[in-house]
């Protein structure tokens, strides 16, 4: 198995409790948030699509994202954020990520 596929596998698995609880929310019968859509490998990296997802399932996955840090292979994890079309004022998703990643600096 190549780094790129355990580290797809090792993300699926653990992101598996996340895309379970995104079937709650109240847009997830028209855009639902699944692994096997939203993350995928590019360039030999993990990238995580959070499009679809609401503030507090992203901080989960960043979460999730953590624990894994020392079992991944390829060195690192993408966020894709959008632009933040559905959000008031500023992107949400894009300040969930960035006030996380910072903390964790």
């Amino acid at each position: 198995m190549t780094a790129i596929e355990h580290d797809i596998r090792l993300l699926s698995d653990a992101l598996k409790p996340i895309e379970q609880d995104a079937k709650g929310l109240h847009w997830a019968k028209e855009r639902p948030w699944k692994c096997s859509s939203h993350l995928w490998p590019e360039n030999g990296i993990p990238v995580i699509d959070l499009h679809d997802l609401n503030a507090k399932l992203t901080k989960r996955i960043i979460g999730c994202v953590r624990s894994e840090t020392d079992a991944l292979q390829t060195g690192g994890v993408v966020f894709v954020t959008g632009v933040g079309r559905h959000s008031v004022g500023l992107p949400v998703l894009r300040q969930v990520v960035q006030g996380s990643l910072l903390r964790l600096e």
